[in-house]
């Protein structure tokens, strides 16, 4: 295998995993109450199954797991989405309020939907980690395995920056599984054609499963955001349960309210929709200010954006160094 291929399908593969990563921590947690308390569990399972991947390099391929696991993933989401997961604990009424699925079957028992998606999200990332093995240890046959970790840090990097921003752009869990599978098309390429019938395949049935179970208006950065007119005010649900109810103030006849189609801060100017960013902003121009002397963190923060621009120039410079060369 020559080293531009070796370097694009660790580029692509360490782009997916991250972006798969962080999308399944997102939208398995909006559909399954319980696993929006334990986010973690898809970050464990993702580190076991990367690096039992990983083991497996240079054994048979394991790529035409990826579609499938994923196809289960999100069956198995969807079926539990109708489930109320309850336990006996005192404060569960703090916790899993299941607004949204009042008349749901109900399993006495928390256990079961975080088991599934621990293993079936370990099965998701296997294919990808043994993808990532094999290339790392072609680079350190050449003798350039540190070329190879800098084109695995730079899709993890492109793939974190780029959910972000899919993501502050309030866009839905359609947009997010698309941007991976089709980039992830790259990977199957290279291979089979039946392979790549069976991923084109998972990837149309996981979009259009997505699209036409999707319940939420909008996803904000965090959560996904529903309104519910109820004649006298609107009930506000995250992930859904009941965070806010807006009534009326007036004792006038109260307007008529609809569904809207994204919330009231989906306007306004970029400070005002991204209320994050605004104050990290602000900190860091308060902490120059007043936390310990304007200079000290003033200057200290230009280094740190002098060390960043630095990095990312230097690996723009390996980058095109490695394709050149």
């Amino acid at each position: 295998m020559s080293s531009r291929r070796a370097a694009a399908e660790l580029a692509i593969t360490s782009f997916v995993v991250l972006f798969q990563e962080l999308a399944l921590i997102r939208w398995m947690g909006a559909q399954v109450r319980v696993l929006a308390y334990f986010p973690n569990v898809v970050l464990i399972a993702a580190f076991l199954g990367l690096g039992v991947g990983s083991l497996r390099a240079g054994k048979r391929s394991m790529l035409w797991l990826w579609p499938v696991a994923l196809l289960l993933i999100v069956a198995a989401t969807l079926v539990m989405n109708r489930i109320a997961f309850t336990s006996n604990a005192p404060t569960e009424h703090l916790w899993l309020l299941y607004y949204d699925i009042p008349n749901a079957p109900v399993v006495h028992d928390v256990r079961p939907p975080i088991l599934i998606a621990f293993v079936l999200t370990t099965l998701a990332f296997l294919p990808l980690g043994q993808i990532v093995g094999e290339r790392l240890q072609n680079f350190a046959r050449i003798g350039m395995p540190l070329r190879g970790y800098i084109f695995d840090l730079l899709g993890s990097l492109i793939g974190v920056i780029g959910f972000a921003l899919l993501s502050f752009r309030l866009t839905p869990p359609t947009i997010w599984f698309s941007a991976f599978l089709i980039i992830g098309t790259a990977l199957f390429l290279w291979r089979s054609k039946p392979l790549l019938v069976l991923h084109v395949a998972a990837a149309i049935v996981i979009l259009a499963s997505i699209a036409f179970t999707e319940r939420a208006a909008v996803y904000s950065p965090y959560y996904a955001l529903r309104a519910r007119s109820t004649g006298t005010g609107v009930q506000v649900l995250a992930n859904g349960s009941l965070h806010q109810y807006a009534a009326p103030l007036s004792r006038s006849t109260a307007p008529s309210y609809g569904s809207p189609s994204s919330p009231a801060y989906a306007g306004g100017s970029f400070f005002s929709r991204h209320p994050f960013l605004t104050g990290l902003f602000g900190g860091f121009i308060g902490a120059s200010l007043f936390g310990g002397g304007f200079f000290g963190h003033a200057l200290g923060g230009l280094f740190t954006l002098l060390i960043i621009g630095g990095l990312i120039f230097l690996l723009i410079r390996l980058l095109a160094g490695a394709f050149a060369g």
